[in-house]
């Protein structure tokens, strides 16, 4: 009752996609879906109206050891397969500054759609059903769940997702079945997440928001840049450009490097520039504070944590101000370092960095160079996405390239080969005994006779 073609660990973005496809193959295929619904994740991105693509696709969207993999994949498995996908499946779609949603904004359309093909292939879904254990043993995967249930199946599909957002169905427990099946696992840390400092600051900062530059240094070397509204909380940054650099910190972070951020709080302008238009200012408003005069160019909230950093009172008429004060203020409008000292965790992120290395992947067909018949799929490999639908687009586009590629007829027809071939040499043995029998029995007889 539980054997199966195919078995797919995980009802996410990748999982479905991967079952379906598999299930055109002629596949017999079930999913074992840890909850008690499919989908869970994909009904929390883009905060419930699913943003299930980005129309500009790029390789530095992608990150991992190789970058060159995961781009390879998704020129395969893009931005218009994955829209033609959904359209064939009833979903219209809409665009906002290339954030691609569904039309209805209701991530459910998408959940839906997937759903009700999944039935209409007949394809069997276990619920609460959590995998605790998988092997290989005569060419057959055994999968054990919690519940002390065994499933079978020629190939096996592992669709669990890495380690964020748990409550969501991400809880890591994909790693430690591909180590069982003799994976490697590159280092794991939470990546789309606020980033924690120990500045001063943030006692005063939290919910302030300014367009600003920001640089992630790791040991004095320079890994990453964004720009764009950083949010200021309680614990440190946050934000969409945050967000995008926060994989590198905190993967500086777990092997215990130095790591600092950099904000540049007026990117448009550069230090001399700034410096000019400074000076232009309090000549032309020479009856202005220096708050007043900041606020010509600053958010009101932002003004009060520079003066702060500088010792500037905010009622200093800026004429009076001495050209080392503004050079000092230059600096921190341009360079303000805030010092980084942890990161949210797994389950404050929207994904991980890290995970299965893909050097043990072919990436033509998603499947185990290691282990034949293991596919492994989404965010369980070592590629995380940048903000902005990217990391959905690489679920869609792993589970589809993964179940298009089981070839269950040719090894059905390489099962009855063997099998014919198999009967052949039984029956040949069993012709040869029986020829062998005759002719001893036809030898006894004649010494028999030559002794009367």
């Amino acid at each position: 009752m539980n054997q199966f073609d195919v078995i797919v660990i995980g009802g996410g973005a990748s999982g479905m996609l991967a079952a379906i496809e598999a299930r055109k193959k002629g596949a017999s295929v079930c999913i074992l879906e840890r909850f008690a619904k499919l989908g869970k994740k994909i009904l929390a991105t883009g905060n419930g109206r699913c943003n299930l693509t980005n129309l500009s696709q790029k390789q530095e969207d992608y990150r991992s050891n190789i970058p060159s993999f995961a781009w390879d994949i998704i020129q395969r498995f893009g931005v218009e397969e994955t829209l033609q996908y959904f359209e064939k499946l009833g979903v219209f779609w809409k665009e906002e500054r290339g954030y691609v949603y569904p039309r209805s904004e209701q991530a459910t359309a998408i959940v839906t759609a997937l759903e009700l093909k999944i039935q209409s292939l007949n394809i069997q879904v276990f619920y609460e059903k959590e995998v605790i254990h998988i092997e290989k043993k005569n060419q057959k995967f055994c999968i054990k769940t919690k519940e002390n249930e065994c499933f079978y199946s020629n190939d096996c599909i592992v669709a669990t997702g890495g380690k964020a957002q748990e409550k969501l169905g991400s809880n890591g427990s994909g790693y430690v079945l591909v180590k069982q099946l003799g994976h490697t696992i590159t280092p794991i840390a939470p990546a789309l997440t606020g980033l924690h400092t120990d500045h001063i600051a943030t006692k005063t900062w939290a919910g302030v928001r300014a367009n600003a530059a920001i640089t992630c240094i790791v040991d004095g070397v320079v890994v990453a840049k964004e720009q764009g509204e950083i949010q200021f909380t309680n614990y440190g940054i946050s934000g969409v450009p945050t967000f995008q650099i926060s994989r590198y910190a905190t993967l500086g972070l777990k092997k215990k490097s130095n790591v600092e951020i950099i904000l540049d709080f007026c990117p448009e302008y550069s230090k001399k520039e700034l410096k000019q238009h400074l000076f232009f200012l309090i000549n032309q408003c020479y009856y202005k504070n220096i708050r007043e005069l900041l606020e010509g160019i600053f958010s009101k909230k932002i003004v009060p944590i520079l003066l702060q950093e500088v010792k500037i009172k905010d009622t200093t008429l800026a004429k009076q101000l001495s050209e080392q004060k503004i050079h000092s203020l230059l600096s921190i409008i341009k360079q303000f370092q805030l010092r980084v000292i942890d990161s949210n965790c797994f389950e404050q992120s929207q994904v991980c960095v890290g995970g299965v290395d893909v050097r043990e992947i072919k990436k033509e067909t998603m499947e185990s160079k290691l282990v034949k018949g293991l596919y492994i799929t989404g965010e369980l490999l070592d590629v995380d996405g940048t903000c902005g639908g990217y990391n959905l687009q690489w679920a869609w586009a792993t589970g589809y390239i993964a179940g298009s590629s089981i070839q269950i007829e040719q090894k059905k027809m390489k099962e009855r080969n063997q099998y014919d071939t198999n009967i052949a040499d039984k029956a040949s043995c069993y012709t040869q005994r029986r020829r062998s029998k005759k002719g001893n029995k036809a030898s006894t007889k004649t010494k028999t006779r030559r002794r009367v």
